[in-house]
């Protein structure tokens, strides 16, 4: 936290200070800044620290100091309640981003002493997901996350606020942390009508992107989905529904699949999407920030990685604090492709999840109930809706088949070696 003054300049997403008369700028070491430091020259542009890449080069390419944000993009909301002022800054070129810095804003603010007010710089994009309170104003930025790549100056707008406190700080706001899902739950409106959401876990979720480069096996995803959802379906009584959410587009699914796509993200999508989240045994996708809200709601989320996103395997993940490390590797499952997922056939995809669920719902009965029950009456108990039997025979008639393989492999090396 440091205190802010006329030589600190809040640029859409990026903190920066003026560092002498000489017009230098420097990157705050905040969140991405701090991975990735920068230091120019306003006048001719020679860098002096740092190197540009994918994060910096937009400050670099894009800032002005008189460009300034539009105030008719801009709402404020006041609630002042002591002297003391703390900036926090959620803005980002990227929705998974800039929730991830509202969680940690909320943790931050969870833990700080009452004695400072907060100024919640947020897109208007995830302004519906806040709660009210005392001493929390907010700042809301109507525009979309691609556009404040253009690095709008937020200083004159910031000032309407900070000019009513005594003493202001800004304070990093990071995208790599660790959350409490309760905190998040009753600090945010994430659920919108949090009592009249079920707790039941009913729903198996495909999550469909439209755009080519988000599909998993291009055209042919609707075609995939369906054949890896009737594959699911034989292993689940007839209480599991099957459901496509996510983008709008000409393909059209068998109706005991319920299509709950949209042509057009709003706050009501957002929360009858959540609520959907929170009541679904397993969401699966291909990576990215869409797989964050299931990541915190559903019993296990599938994630879908093509080669170019190995190394971000867990960036669409929220982490929660305090889990335990078996459970989390079955909650969370991570199935790598080739370049578009096109390798994960169907049936390969749902033999994968079917054994990796199983396992989860063991690991969970193994790790957290000490009741004198057995398993198999935990399961039934707890997941009647799983045909155990049929499960367990289709396992272990594959296991079989593939120790076949491995005896033949052996037989034949032996004989040729």
């Amino acid at each position: 936290m440091i205190a802010f003054n006329k030589n600190y300049i809040l640029s859409s997403y990026f903190e920066a200070s003026i560092v002498d008369s000489l017009k230098n700028i420097e990157l705050l070491p905040f969140g991405h800044s701090r991975h990735f430091p920068l230091k120019f020259s306003l006048t001719d542009k020679q860098i002096y620290n740092g190197e540009l890449n994918f994060f910096n080069s937009v400050f670099y390419k894009n800032f002005k100091e008189n460009n300034f944000v539009n105030p008719d993009k801009c709402e404020i909301e006041y609630n002042k309640l002591t002297d003391k002022l703390i900036i926090l800054n959620c803005l980002d070129n990227c929705f998974g981003h800039a929730l991830l810095k509202l969680f940690y804003a909320v943790n931050y603010i969870q833990n700080k002493d009452n004695s400072f007010d907060f100024l919640v710089i947020i897109p208007k994009a995830l302004n519906h997901f806040i709660k009210k309170k005392a001493g929390v104003n907010c700042l809301i930025i109507d525009y979309s996350f691609s556009k404040l790549q253009e690095c709008f100056v937020l200083n004159n707008e910031i000032d309407k606020i900070a000019g009513q406190y005594k003493d202001v700080f800004i304070e990093s706001v990071e995208t790599y942390d660790s959350f409490d899902k309760d905190i998040l739950i009753e600090n945010l409106n994430l659920l919108k009508n949090d009592s009249n959401v079920s707790s039941e876990k009913n729903k198996i979720i495909f999550y469909y992107r439209s755009d080519y480069f988000r599909m998993w096996n291009g055209k042919s995803q609707q075609k995939n989905c369906v054949a890896l959802f009737s594959f699911l379906n034989s292993f689940f009584d007839k209480n599991i529904q099957f459901y496509v959410v996510g983008d709008l587009d000409k393909h059209q699914f068998p109706t005991w699949i319920k299509d709950e796509r949209i042509a057009k993200f709003n706050k009501d999508v957002d929360f009858k999407y959540n609520q959907l989240f929170h009541t679904s045994l397993i969401c699966i996708g291909l990576t990215g920030s869409h797989m964050l809200f299931p990541s915190l709601f559903a019993e296990c989320t599938v994630h879908l990685h093509p080669s170019y996103k190995y190394k971000n395997m867990t960036e669409d993940t929220v982490v929660k604090k305090n889990t335990n490390e078996m459970f989390s590797a079955y909650q969370h499952l991570y199935y790598f492709g080739n370049y578009n997922c096109s390798d994960l056939k169907p049936d390969q995809l749902g033999r994968l999840i079917l054994f990796h669920f199983q396992g989860l719902v063991e690991k969970k009965y193994k790790l957290f109930v000490r009741e004198n029950i057995s398993q198999k009456n935990w399961i039934t108990e707890n997941y009647s809706f799983l045909k155990l039997d049929e499960i367990n025979t289709y396992r272990q008639q594959f296991n079989a088949k593939e120790a076949k393989k491995n005896r033949v492999k052996y037989y034949l090396d032996k004989f040729f070696g």
